[in-house]
């Protein structure tokens, strides 16, 4: 009987228990849910604008004509600017049904918080579907580079095609794909790409669904907003975007140039280097040492000296990596930019060597120390601190951040950084990339900014009576030498050196554009300027403001429109809008020092033949109302 009278007073007890625990926990379930704030992300003017859309919605609401569903733990809510979903780890998604016969569809999202660190990946996939077959496309987004793979099942047989792009990661996703009798379109931004499957030809779309997910490296809450949504029965389409401004001059594609470190150089390296930059007008900026040693090249060698007056002759400019190999005093980096500016002209470039004393990241900037130098690399103009956080950009676009940037506490250092990665990127990527061309072709109509910081063995291969050899394996014919094993004065003495094919290719490449080639320093001189000139949008004008005290010659405002909107018109003179090399339009100003030009935008249509031919032989070009294979 005892015992069944504890029981009851247990029951009774209960619920009283129940709710004191309840209670206790509410405030921490509360804090827990949040803990997540969904982030505000507000569209940045770009997207892409369909013709005789039969859906255009920006999700904010709820519409008929897109239904939502989702996979995993994501959670998503409708604001003023979109759709913004919640997601916490690899596989959550939201999808999107449009049941409608479509055969384009674009959409455009912000994936800042998704894809915030090297190796998180935002995957978006378009998909078509007719009664026996599909065609897909993924874009998987990560922080330097997307991969794109299309895949058609026509019921007999799966096609799969990488089209993988070099390309750092958009704040705003503009996204399209078009799918016809021909072929898939792909666009990410204004960077365009076609392929054909012959077995799509009777392939007539009866619904489309976009998967918007957390690929890899997600495991805590992040957010996108999908801004807008519309799907077409056409073709008919075209990007629309805002002005930007690039650190390019001249209305030219893209920048290009390689800061190349003395660490691990052969002599014949550096005359093959040389002979290229001849050959297809490449400029960098080689960062030499004064003192080598028994294993690396100092100016003790008159070899090396003649060959690096032959690099310099080609359009390089011969700097200093911090004097030597080996450590050195004040008064010795002294002598040492006193010997090389005898031998050499003005060095415009330093560079930290490792963790040597005189380095900046050291004791170079102590002006206590006996290895200080930090008022030497103020007189030479640019300095590159070897800490890796500060001299290497997180992008590979140094139009992203500039190339300049000033240090904490060390406001009077000019400084520099290059881009996040090396050179070996551009050429020689593991990727699923068809050629150079494809995997490069943001590039022109992004106006990048690349400049690597580099080592020379990462460009050549040598052979020898043994075989042929690289850094890099470039084919099964050359085999990888680790780069901590080279030793320039003593391996391969009998070898002969050649550029990897893979870098000549990437430079016919660069032959097929107006590629802006430039020493590391004038490539930081130009963006020192350029950081200083705001540029202001609206609907009917541009306001340039330039903050220098000098002049900005050929400041180029680039946009990635499919078509030009309109001209510009500064007073009673035009200012025309013209071609790069893709699908990039630009206009170039000069600019007095402290002037603020208001340049008022007229409509394409309603400047006279007359007047574009009188300041520019450019042909307009057609607007294009489909994509390619249409």
């Amino acid at each position: 009987m005892g015992e069944r009278v504890g029981r009851k007073e247990r029951r009774r007890r209960l619920p009283s228990i129940l709710a004191a625990a309840i209670i206790v926990l509410l405030p921490l379930v509360l804090a827990l849910m949040a803990v997540h704030d969904p982030a505000v992300s507000y569209p940045d003017g770009s997207g892409y604008i369909l013709t005789d859309p039969v859906v255009d919605t920006d999700l904010s609401d709820f519409s008929s004509d897109v239904s939502i569903t989702r996979e995993g733990l994501v959670h998503y809510t409708r604001t003023p600017e979109g759709l913004t979903a919640t997601m916490r780890m690899e596989g959550d998604a939201v999808r999107l049904h449009v049941n409608e016969k479509v055969r384009t569809v674009a959409i455009s999202l912000n994936i800042t918080e998704l894809v915030r660190y090297q190796g998180n990946i935002a995957k978006v996939q378009f998909t078509f579907f007719d009664d026996a077959s599909m065609a897909s496309v993924l874009f998987e987004i990560g922080v330097h580079n997307t991969s794109v793979t299309y895949r058609v099942d026509d019921g007999i047989s799966i096609i799969t095609v990488a089209a993988d792009l070099l390309l750092d990661r958009p704040d705003d996703a503009d996204l399209l794909v078009g799918v016809n009798v021909n072929g898939i379109t792909a666009c990410l931004n204004g960077v365009d790409d076609t392929r054909y499957f012959s077995s799509l030809s009777d392939f007539e779309p009866q619904r489309v669904e976009m998967t918007v997910g957390a690929g890899n490296g997600i495991n805590s809450a992040r957010d996108i907003t999908v801004f807008r949504l519309q799907a077409s029965a056409g073709m008919g389409f075209r990007y629309v975007d805002t002005l930007h401004r690039t650190i390019v001059p001249d209305g030219k594609d893209f920048a290009f140039s390689l800061h190349i470190h003395a660490d691990k150089a052969f002599i014949q390296q550096i005359e093959v280097m040389a002979y290229l930059s001849q050959e297809y007008g490449l400029k960098g900026t080689y960062d030499a040492w004064w003192r080598g040693n028994s294993q690396q090249y100092g100016m003790e060698s008159p070899e090396h000296v003649a060959a690096l007056h032959a690099l310099q002759d080609s359009g390089w400019d011969i700097g200093i990596h911090a004097g030597s190999v080996n450590d050195l005093t004040r008064e010795q980096v002294i002598a040492a930019i006193e010997n090389m500016t005898a031998e050499f002209g003005p060095i415009r470039t330093w560079s930290d060597h490792g963790l040597r004393p005189q380095s900046l990241v050291v004791n170079g900037a102590n002006v206590s120390s006996p290895n200080y130098v930090k008022d030497l690399v103020i007189d030479i103009g640019a300095g590159w601190w070897h800490d890796n956080t500060n001299s290497h950009s997180f992008w590979n676009d140094l139009n992203r951040d500039g190339m300049n940037y000033t240090l904490e506490g060390q406001e009077d250092l000019p400084l520099f950084r290059v881009s996040k990665q090396q050179a070996l990127k551009l050429f020689f990527e593991d990727g699923r990339q068809e050629d150079v061309a494809s995997w490069l072709r943001a590039m022109p109509v992004d106006r990048s900014v690349f400049v690597a910081h580099d080592y020379l063995p990462f460009f050549f291969y040598v052979s020898n009576d043994t075989g042929e050899y690289s850094v890099l394996p470039e084919h099964d014919g050359i085999e990888n030498t680790p780069w901590s094993t080279i030793r320039p004065k003593t391996d391969f003495v009998n070898g002969t050196w050649q550029a990897l094919p893979s870098f000549v290719e990437l430079l016919e490449f660069l032959q097929d554009h107006d590629v802006w080639y430039a020493t590391v320093r004038d490539v930081y001189d130009r963006s020192c300027l350029v950081q200083k000139v705001t540029v202001q949008e609206t609907e009917t004008r541009v306001i340039v403001t330039n903050f220098n005290s000098v002049p900005v010659k050929g400041l180029t405002l680039f946009t990635r429109d499919t078509s030009p909107a309109y001209h510009l018109m500064n007073g009673d003179a035009p200012v025309i809008v013209q071609k790069g090399a893709s699908w990039s339009w630009h206009f170039v100003l000069d600019l007095e020092p402290g002037e603020i030009l208001v340049l008022e935008k007229l409509s394409v249509e309603t400047v006279s033949a007359t007047i574009i031919h009188s300041v520019t032989s450019m042909p307009m070009i057609a607007v294009r109302e489909s994509w390619p294979g249409a």
